[in-house]
């Protein structure tokens, strides 16, 4: 054999078990009849989630925003409030109602300024410092105003 032929057939066997391992490793994909895909091996593979409907979003977030807003409107007394562990908890359980809500996007501004005005008013609970209390109610009232909605 000739050194040219021994190249070329080096080559042509290195082609052919590169093909081989493609082939072999590759993994079908097939759709059952339920709509999710199978891989060869018995995995699956999720489809997408569909896009979230974002006229419920921002209908549950102003739902679930006042009913914060009207708590915490209920809750809130100043002499009640001031190193009551009962109340710190009850501004702390509305902070945490309001952070796990889905904000849509228009709302960022409002669920921030909400959250902080909380945290404001649960500062005062803890430490007595009126100016917390004053700025939080402040940042409430600022709130109202923006948002009519939320009256």
């Amino acid at each position: 054999m000739t050194k040219e032929v021994k190249i070329l057939s080096v080559l042509s066997l290195t082609v052919f078990v590169l093909a081989m391992y493609i082939w072999i490793g590759s993994r079908r994909v097939r759709i059952a009849d339920d709509g999710k895909s199978q891989l060869g091996n018995g995995a699956e593979i999720v489809q997408e989630k569909p896009a979230p409907d974002l006229v419920k979003i921002e209908s549950d977030y102003r739902e679930n925003t006042k009913n914060i807003l009207r708590s915490y409107e209920e809750m809130i007394n100043e002499e009640d409030l001031l190193e009551n562990s009962e109340k710190i908890k009850e501004v702390n359980d509305l902070e945490d109602d309001l952070i796990g809500l889905t904000v849509p996007e228009e709302f960022k501004n409002l669920h921030v300024n909400f959250v902080l005005a909380l945290n404001k008013i649960e500062s005062y609970a803890k430490n007595g410092n009126k100016e917390d209390m004053s700025k939080g109610l402040l940042m409430i009232q600022e709130i109202k105003n923006q948002y009519t909605w939320t009256n």
